[in-house]
């Protein structure tokens, strides 16, 4: 049986997963345990009046629920009485896909202005400062402050998750779109939202000639491979990397995903999937910080966490979209179409309207914490 007719008799099965000789390890996946992880990993933090003592503890994990390039998860959380310090992991690095370690410090500026959020929601501080000293990264002051603020942002935090899915193809009102594009305003990050049909037509077809240059890469797509956890047990294990099904992608065991990844991944149907997918945003948002540096992507990092969770308050899906941003010549040419002040776009976000997506997990506390 070809690779191609493999993915078609899984995904042909009621449940996406596999059965007889495909069950994961020759035995059945545990019934509804994925589902029980997520809803454990993403579920909504408790405030009473004032800091509780588990604040600390959920503002971490709050954190944690950042989306970062391939769910790496490339942070660890040192905690002091009145700071969190947000440290790169630079064992998680993308080596070839992100080599200067911009999609990196990106993740990290989401998990800042997540925990920064929380914070305030607990009656603490919650200011963010670059800390470059020592390992570098983030901190989010912990003091206390006056008053508890558990806004709509707070809220939409458990409730954010990358839409990788179909949209439908509209562009949300002019009110949302203008919150949207004053969500970030105090940063010094640049925004620049597309909205007509022309300028998405482009950017998708710059997606996807990225997306082509990609697959046509063996190495990219070994490093992407490391990455994916094509059975239930092993994203379970793990608690990393993108699972299977947040793809679109059915469940098997992982020795067989992973012999099928490099065979499938550059076929049309994949290709053609990932178009239409770009294709059905109703509009985009780049990102552009002006320096190539960790701050300024940090920075970067925080207005796209701030433009996601405003776009889940408004009940629209949104994702990141790093292909283009990958392959430098079609990055260039994406710079040009948006005529930014700034000539490289550091972050590129799809949004629109469309269905709940299967959502991934995060590593438990005692792993991320030093």
């Amino acid at each position: 049986m070809n690779p191609r007719g493999v993915f078609a008799t899984v995904a042909a099965s009621p449940t996406g997963s596999t059965a007889g000789t495909l069950a994961e390890e020759g035995r059945p996946a545990q019934a509804g345990a994925y589902a029980i992880a997520v809803r454990e990993t993403w579920r909504p933090a408790e405030i009473a009046t004032g800091a509780p003592s588990g604040a600390h503890r959920e503002i971490i994990r709050y954190a944690t629920l950042a989306p970062s390039s391939l769910n790496t998860q490339p942070w660890k959380f040192r905690l002091r009485s009145r700071e969190l310090l947000i440290h790169p992991d630079f064992t998680r690095r993308l080596l070839l896909a992100d080599p200067d370690d911009a999609r990196l410090f990106i993740a990290l500026g989401c998990a800042a202005e997540n925990a920064s959020i929380a914070a305030r929601a607990f009656g603490l501080n919650g200011t963010v400062a670059y800390h470059p000293s020592g390992l570098g990264g983030l901190r989010v002051e912990l003091s206390a402050a006056a008053h508890i603020e558990p806004s709509a942002v707070f809220h939409a935090i458990p409730r954010r998750h990358s839409g990788h899915g179909l949209y439908d193809g509209r562009m949300p009102s002019e009110r949302e779109v203008d919150l949207l594009a004053r969500s970030a305003a105090d940063l010094g990050v640049h925004i620049v939202l597309v909205s007509t049909r022309f300028q998405i037509e482009r950017i998708a077809e710059l997606a996807c000639a990225a997306y082509a240059t990609q697959r046509a890469d063996s190495a990219l797509l070994e490093e992407r491979k490391k990455w994916i956890r094509f059975s239930e047990r092993e994203a379970l294990r793990r608690r990393d990397g993108l699972f299977a099904r947040c793809e679109g992608r059915p469940a098997l065991p992982q020795w067989l995903g992973e012999g099928l990844f490099a065979l499938s991944s550059g076929r049309y149907a994949h290709c053609a999937r990932y178009a239409q997918q770009v294709r059905s945003s109703g509009g985009f948002a780049a990102f552009f910080g002006g320096r190539s540096d960790p701050r300024s992507w940090a920075a970067v990092g925080r207005a796209c966490e701030r433009f996601l969770l405003q776009a889940t308050a408004l009940n629209l899906r949104a994702a990141m979209v790093v292909e283009p941003l990958e392959v430098r010549a079609v990055r260039l040419e994406l710079g040009a179409l948006l005529h930014s002040r700034y000539q490289l776009p550091d972050a590129l976000i799809r949004f629109g309207y469309g269905p709940p997506g299967t959502r991934s997990l995060r590593r438990p506390h005692e792993e991320v914490t030093i």
